[in-house]
This record gives structure tokens, sequence and C-alpha cells, in this order.
């Protein structure tokens, strides 16, 4: 059953009849019943007694006039200002208006946020959701497949009008570009296939994904851990995010994301088969013909192959 709805106004207008038809024996008894003092219920019944029936409801406690009410020449000026300049705040406006006329006494500048949020001159901020902090410590990264990267290069538009949001992996040690694919949006779903069980199955010894805290790595909930991130931990591999604001904790994979920028997406491709096909032909060109310093001169094929055969031998010796 639901709650019974008060209209105070109606038990105002119930108290004067109860009043008037001297139902109670006394005043008192009549406040009493009602749980208000004496010199309320003598309040009310002098104003239903000057003769108007709106007396029974609430006052508008707002003064008349106000000796700090901003002019509405400066209002004006104010709404003008924001009119010509509309990515300007409250605080730019109004230095501007004093450098021009320094002879203008000007509100506060919170006084001038809320002239223009009265005008409708002011966007509401959408609320940006926060992910909880990592506290863990970036795993130190010696060998190949201890620490892979991922991450969405931001979303570009293609000739046919349609969005492509590129996927990228890569071996933090050898700078091996893992994976490059493009999606037509982000979703988790969609994340996990297109060849992420084949990668993770073939290493059988991945440690850790470093990512950044966007979707779909990262999310609100305990830990900012994710349905993605989830099924990593699932595989028994430790998800690891960046600090928020910080890529150069990410730097070698933002370089990367640099190049593949300017080589495969001015200009974009017409559809998503094409600009795929983009794709695939850096991730080739990336690991087996670009030499990097930080690898001695070296192809990131070259510095991954031979780990991963190195330790393909390791793991492979009987044990004496």
């Amino acid at each position: 059953m639901p709650w019974k709805e008060i209209d105070i106004v109606k038990l105002r207008q119930q108290f004067i009849g109860e009043y008037l038809n001297k139902h109670f024996l006394s005043f008192s008894d009549l406040c009493a019943c009602y749980g208000i003092s004496r010199p309320t219920g003598y309040k009310w019944r002098d104003r239903f007694m000057e003769g108007v029936m709106y007396n029974l409801t609430h006052r508008n406690r707002m003064p008349l006039h106000s000796s700090n009410q901003t002019p509405d020449e400066i209002c004006e000026l104010i709404i003008n200002k924001k009119l010509k300049h509309p990515h300007w705040g409250p605080k730019k406006l109004l230095d501007n208006l004093k450098k021009h006329d320094p002879s203008l006494i000007l509100p506060a500048d919170s006084t001038a946020g809320e002239i223009l949020k009265r005008a409708g001159l002011v966007k509401k901020r959408r609320k940006r959701w926060s992910v909880p902090a990592n506290e863990h410590a970036f795993t130190e990264t010696k060998s190949n497949n201890q620490v892979w990267v991922v991450d969405y290069k931001g979303q570009f538009k293609l000739v046919n009008a349609t969005m492509c949001y590129p996927l990228t992996m890569t071996d933090n040690h050898s700078r091996y570009l893992l994976y490059a694919v493009r999606h037509y949006k982000v979703r988790v779903m969609m994340t996990q296939s297109n060849g992420w069980s084949r990668h993770l199955g073939n290493t059988g010894y991945l440690k850790t994904i470093r990512s950044d805290n966007g979707i779909p790595f990262a999310s609100i909930a305990a830990g900012g851990i994710s349905r993605l991130s989830m099924w990593w931990i699932q595989l028994g591999i430790r998800p690891e995010r960046i600090k928020p604001g910080h890529l150069q904790q990410n730097g070698r994979h933002e370089r990367m994301h640099k190049t593949l920028k300017a080589e495969t997406t001015k200009p974009a491709s017409y559809d998503q088969r094409t600009q795929q096909k983009c794709f695939d032909d850096f991730l080739q060109e990336y690991n087996d013909e670009r030499s990097r310093e930080a690898l001695d001169r070296m192809w990131p094929s070259e510095v991954y192959e031979r780990h991963r055969h190195r330790a393909t031998l390791r793991n492979s010796t009987p044990m004496h």
C-alpha cells in the first residue's frame, strides 16, 4: 500500500474548518490535534480572517528589491559578450569587459555564471565516470610475452562515412605488433574475438596485459574490473592500467600509433575491408621491414622470434 501524500494547504483548510465549526472545546486542543503551536494556529486563523483563501498558501519570501542586484545593463553586456564568444567562461568575459571599460562595476564571477545560466547560455557538463586507481606497480619487462599492451587508437571516419575503431596489441619488450584490426564499434565481445584467443593461447606464459582506463578495458566497478579484464584474470593474466592522463606510461605503444595513423589513415580507405588491408600491410612492414634503434637496429620480428624460440627450447628440455 503506497504512502499517503499530505497536502499542507488542505490541512490548513481543514484546520480553519474545525475552528469555524467549534468542534473543539479550546483553541489549544485544536492546535494540539494538528501538531502545531498556538502562535502558528493564530497566524493561519488571522490570515484566513483577512478574507482571501489563497492566504493559506505559501508566501514568496523573496524580497521585491535587492540592493546587490546586478543592473540590467550589465547583464545585457555580459550576455552579448557571451554570444560573440560562446566558448568563453565568466572570468574571461568579465576580464574582457573590464579591459575595454575600466569604469564598469561588474559582478562576481559566480554571479556572472548565474546570469549566463538563466539566459540559457551554459551547457550542462556531462558527468564523467571515474575508474578506481590501479595501485599495483608495473610489471618489469625483461623478455617477450611478459607484458602485452593493448589499446584502441582514436576512431576516424572512412570514405563511406562509417566509423573505424582500430584495436592494436604489441609485445612491450620486442615492440612486436601482434594485432591490428578494425572494428566498427567498441564492444567487449568484438574485443575478445578476432584472433585474441589464438594469440593468448599461443604464448602459454603471458603474465600481464597493460591498457588505459577506457572502455572496455576498465569500468567503475570495484578495482576497475571490467568484463574483459575479468576474462583475462580467468585466463591467468593480470590486467594492468596506466594512470589516467599519463600516456607516457604506454610510450612505446603510443609511438606505434603515431606511425600507424600516418601510414594507414591519411587518407582513410573507402570501407572497412580495404582499411583492414592497410592495417595488415602495415603490420607486416612494421614487424619485418622497419628496424628499431631501441632494439640495436634489429627488426621486432627478429627479436620476438629469437626469444620465443629460446623459450620453446627451454620449455621442451627434459629435466635430469
